[in-house]
């Protein structure tokens, strides 16, 4: 079963992604996620997902998604960390569903 807390408090830990920006694409990420279990090549309806093939990858993409958000200054992160990028559904939101999918492949790998 995922667990999204887990999810953020890995991503902070492992990646340093601020859990704020996870916050913001919570629902939209667990309205996607469904019931079902995919595998790592499925692109979960996002072409641009399908070369995602593992836990670390996904977060690493998201990790440098923030960190290019804090060459444009202080505020724009700050609006980013807030938003997401502020397109529902696009860019940052895909990313981290992929990740979140990908986190029980993790765990069966590291069990």
């Amino acid at each position: 079963m995922r667990d999204y807390n887990g999810f953020i408090t890995t991503a902070f830990v492992g990646y340093g992604i601020p859990a704020e920006i996870l916050q913001t694409v919570r629902a939209w990420v667990m309205q996607e996620c469904g019931e079902g279990f995919w595998n790592a090549e499925d692109d979960l309806g996002y072409a641009e997902l399908r070369d995602i093939q593992d836990f670390d990858q996904a977060m690493k993409l998201l990790a440098w998604s923030v960190k290019e958000q804090q060459l444009d200054g202080k505020r724009a992160y700050n609006k980013f960390l807030k938003d997401a990028g502020g397109r529902v559904g696009k860019g940052f939101y895909r990313i981290a569903l992929k990740a979140y999918y990908l986190t029980e492949q993790q765990k069966e790998i590291t069990v």
